[in-house]
């Protein structure tokens, strides 16, 4: 029950990935990252080792393609159960979609991205996904992510075998900079309506790393967190850091 964009931006270097899912914690069971900033996804019946393997390759140098042949060997039997991807900064990528994967399952390869998902509503998912993503270029790369998972959740998303809809409770968000640092980091779990409190967090984070930026750059200059929050966030949710 997973629906997800892994994609590379060659004007900014960066790379990120967006996913949303009825599972709980997605961000903590399904993405990795390597030490080269590429990003690998285990999904579907979804399992951390395999993620792991890819990363070590990864790591190592290898090849999209070798990260994913090393799960292919390590998984056996179970391999046709898995969904995965790989995407190096670069923009090389590759993706599976095991023949076991619960219906509707697949992915979409496009010019540095991927959108994969599986027990989708349809199709239509994945192509609502990619026009979204290609129509916001310009945008931020964190923001056309987003864009991506509010246009599979308006397609349909997620479903049962018998067609019941199912809410998408989990969604994390992370893009890597050309330096290979998180410029943008977001998570949502256990809510009703992950992907809309995705969007409403995104303000909030995207302002929040200009303070972050200004902190680890210039100390002296970096006003109490209380006195920039008034200035720049006007966001009423935001709870007050006083008890």
């Amino acid at each position: 029950m997973t629906y997800t964009i892994l994609a590379a931006d060659s004007e900014s270097g960066e790379v990120g990935i967006g996913i949303t899912t009825g599972s709980i914690n997605v961000g903590g069971l399904a993405p990795f990252f390597s030490i080269h900033g590429d990003i690998a996804t285990s999904q579907a019946y979804a399992r951390r080792e395999l993620g792991a393997v890819m990363m070590r390759v990864l790591n190592e140098g290898g090849s999209s393609a070798d990260a994913l042949a090393a799960t292919r060997t390590n998984d056996g039997a179970n391999f046709k159960y898995r969904q995965l991807a790989v995407i190096r900064r670069s923009g090389e990528l590759t993706c599976h979609t095991g023949t076991g994967c619960r219906d509707w399952a697949g992915h979409v390869v496009g010019d540095g991205w991927i959108v994969l998902g599986n027990s989708l509503a349809s199709a239509g998912v994945l192509d609502a996904m990619a026009q979204a993503f290609c129509e916001s270029a310009g945008a931020a790369l964190w923001d056309r992510l987003l864009r991506a998972l509010e246009a599979g959740r308006d397609a349909g998303g997620q479903s049962m075998a018998d067609g019941r809809h199912t809410r998408e409770r989990s969604a994390a968000i992370r893009v890597l900079a050309d330096n290979l640092l998180p410029c943008f980091d977001l998570r949502v779990d256990l809510h009703q309506t992950a992907v809309e409190e995705a969007r409403r967090l995104s303000k909030i984070i995207a302002a929040i790393e200009t303070y972050n930026r200004l902190r680890g750059e210039h100390p002296p200059d970096t006003p109490a967190i209380l006195d920039w929050e008034s200035a720049h966030l006007n966001d009423p949710s935001v709870p007050n850091v006083l008890a």
